[in-house]
């Protein structure tokens, strides 16, 4: 069964009928093994709910559910969920994860690992901030520009005498269309790809 612990992590539905039939029969064997799994495909649902609120509440069932003698293999679990309750809430209200931060500093260290002869800092900062990768696009903003009337355009009542000079009262504007180019930063598809074509370790 030790060999084949990974089977007992997955979820239920990842498995084939033949894995299915495996940990089954391990389960039907092992009451305690059997009530750990039910427990951690329920804990598992909770991550279905789309609220905050379901999600809490089915947690709090799910907690109260978790016999004594199990209580010390799921604290970790308990404790996030105590210390973090507000953080992990929110992720039913925006659903964004760190996996791809995760992914991408796991790719730069196994790099770093295979002798490209960088620090694993260098490296991180060379494909993030390297100018090829940039993502850029244009953009039209609107802007207001002070007019430059000619001096015989200038109506008669907009001019005023100010310490013996002649000015205008009131300065009129014209609104004009500007592209400019903005830096979208990196691009996470090309950056990927970039880590994935560097050479291995031969």
């Amino acid at each position: 069964m030790k060999r084949e612990r990974k089977m007992l992590t997955m979820r239920q539905h990842e498995l084939t009928d033949f894995q299915w039939l495996t940990v089954s029969g391990w389960l039907n064997n092992f009451p305690q093994l059997k009530t750990a799994y039910e427990l951690k495909e329920r804990y598992f649902k909770i991550w279905d709910f789309t609220t905050p609120e379901e999600a809490l509440a089915e947690y709090l069932q799910w907690q109260e559910s978790i016999p004594e003698d199990l209580a010390k293999p799921f604290r970790i679990i308990t404790t996030a969920w105590r210390t973090w309750r507000k953080q992990i809430l929110a992720y039913f209200e925006y659903p964004i994860t760190n996996a791809f931060t995760e992914s991408f500093n796991s790719k730069i260290r196994k790099a770093y690992q295979e002798g490209n002869g960088y620090s694993f800092e260098v490296l991180r900062a060379k494909v993030l901030f390297s100018d090829i990768l940039q993502k850029k696009a244009r953009r039209v903003e609107q802007v207001k520009v002070k007019k430059r009337p000619r001096f015989d355009d200038v109506p008669q009542d907009a001019m005023c005498f100010m310490i013996g000079r002649m000015a205008y009262a009131e300065s009129e504007y014209e609104t004009r269309q500007v592209v400019r180019e903005v830096n979208l930063g990196t691009d996470l598809s090309t950056l990927l790809a970039e880590i994935d074509a560097w050479p291995a370790k031969g």
